[in-house]
């Protein structure tokens, strides 16, 4: 699912707010699917990212925030892909 102009909009708003929140707040969006780019198409945050996300800590979440939007924006243009020498390309998203 490619993530729209509103949606990386969203998540650049709340990236800056998540900036001065004490607890960091998580990104979580309740979709909860992972992306053939290796993001939850919800939240951009990687598997890793999302089960030790209680762990971290508050600096640490911070510095995850502020990668979302740009990953939100490359994995538009990471939904389609070059599968061989033909230019045959596949979307990605869901099955």
């Amino acid at each position: 699912m490619p993530a729209d102009a509103k949606l990386i909009a969203d998540l650049r708003r709340r990236a800056l707010s998540a900036q001065y929140a004490r607890p960091v707040a998580s990104p979580c969006r309740d979709v909860c699917r992972m992306g053939q780019h290796g993001y939850c198409e919800g939240c951009f945050r990687t598997i890793d990212e999302i089960a030790g996300w209680a762990n971290r800590s508050d600096e640490d979440k911070r510095a995850i925030w502020q990668t979302l939007p740009q990953r939100a924006a490359t994995a538009d243009t990471a939904a389609t892909t070059d599968t061989s020498n033909t230019g045959d390309t596949v979307q990605s998203g869901r099955p």
